[in-house]
């Protein structure tokens, strides 16, 4: 999810949902999305370009779940075998 807030307007947008765009001066507790509109059409348009300049949520997505699944062979390969706390004790307070 990103977001940008511009002019007395929020754009929010979610890799595979509908976007919100709220009027900030008319609906301060964004209740009622205005995105898909006609009068606002431009108004979304405008944030939208401007919120994905320099920003893939495709290549971010594909990022993540790299990090997870890295992290997941992480975790199970230390489950196998005898394990061993990685809290750092230098005096030997809490025995393992």
């Amino acid at each position: 999810m990103r977001f940008i807030r511009r002019g007395g307007y929020k754009y929010v947008h979610v890799l595979d949902c509908e976007p919100l765009l709220f009027d900030l001066g008319a609906d301060p507790n964004e209740t009622a999305n205005i995105a898909g509109r006609t009068e606002s059409a431009s108004v979304q348009k405008e944030l939208h370009d401007e919120l994905m300049r320099g920003y893939d949520p495709q290549d971010l997505r594909r990022r993540i779940m790299h990090s997870q699944q890295e992290r997941l062979l992480i975790s199970r390969s230390l489950q196998k075998g005898a394990t061993r706390s990685w809290d750092f004790d230098p005096f030997g307070k809490f025995p393992l």
